[in-house]
């Protein structure tokens, strides 16, 4: 009897181990670098959000919250958009110079994704994403940022690197705080 009684308040969450800690929000990111298959240098940068996950999401999307969330970003322009996709040209202030590049940005509402690829520009290759996913409070949302790029000439690989991973947390503090401004404004 004893045995059963044990399995059976192994079987039961509300007697199971204590609830997991609430995630830290102000947490800085926690960043791999990464190399694609083709041996392009990138990053993954993972950070929690106190937004709903389509908040979240929404938020990324937005064409019109992109130069809050990255300030280097000196002119963005649509130059074709549809369901579930548009392209952007941006000119960046990219420290040594600035660059101009066209993004073809595509939404998966249903895998709460959103995936980028250059189609022109200066630079030879820019791809990436975002991933938000759901935690146990529907108010928080966990965010992974996906970033690859290779300029296409001569600069040390690791000065591009370093330069990336300065930007991270900044980044990550820049997408909270655009998230919580659009929580407020759905209220």
């Amino acid at each position: 009897m004893l045995v059963l009684l044990a399995l059976l308040a192994a079987a039961d969450p509300s007697v199971s181990s204590p609830a997991a800690p609430p995630p830290d929000l102000s947490a800085a990111p926690v960043v791999q670098q990464l190399a694609a298959p083709d041996g392009t240098q990138g990053l993954r940068a993972t950070f929690v959000v106190q937004a709903p996950p389509d908040v979240v999401l929404d938020t990324l999307w937005d064409v019109r919250r992109f130069r809050q969330i990255f300030p280097d970003i000196e002119a963005l322009e649509v130059v074709a958009a549809g369901p579930g996709f548009f392209d952007a040209r941006f000119t960046v202030d990219a420290v040594l110079a600035k660059v101009h590049y066209t993004l073809h940005r595509e939404i998966d509402r249903s895998a709460r994704s959103v995936r980028w690829q250059s189609i022109a520009g200066d630079l030879k290759d820019v791809r990436g994403g975002w991933q938000v996913s759901p935690t146990a409070d529907p108010m928080v949302s966990t965010v992974t940022y996906t970033s690859f790029v290779d300029i296409g000439y001569a600069v040390p690989t690791g000065m591009v690197r370093d330069t990336a991973l300065k930007k991270v947390d900044h980044m990550a503090e820049r997408v909270r705080a655009a998230c919580r401004t659009a929580v407020l404004a759905s209220r």
